[in-house]
């Protein structure tokens, strides 16, 4: 009678709101450590690019469906699961950079 929904992603929202918190966090800790200031906030091209990454880890999380089955997995999927956004991540910002032909601007190091 009452059946459980297998396929909601409201179920793992918690490990995608963590996840998407981590991956801003990096980002700003890798400007610190790149160019030595707080000054991440107020550089346009940088707010721009997280942005960028916010939208393209939320198409990853919902395309892909890495988080299916998230507790039950072995050490060997997750890595591929992890390998899996960060390198949709990636190409999404490589695409981006390209796209708006800003990749001047951006350090190798902070990608």
């Amino acid at each position: 009678m009452y059946k459980r929904k297998d396929s909601s992603w409201l179920k793992h929202l918690d490990f995608m709101l963590v996840d998407f918190v981590l991956l801003q966090v990096a980002l700003v800790v890798a400007y610190i450590l790149r160019y030595g200031s707080l000054g991440y906030f107020s550089d346009g091209n940088q707010s721009g690019m997280t942005v960028i990454i916010a939208l393209a880890y939320l198409v990853a999380a919902f395309s892909l469906n890495n988080h299916k089955k998230i507790l039950r997995r072995s050490y060997k999927r997750e890595l591929f699961s992890t390998v899996q956004i960060v390198a949709f991540v990636y190409l999404g910002m490589v695409f981006w950079l390209f796209i708006t032909k800003t990749s001047a601007n951006f350090s190798r190091l902070l990608m």
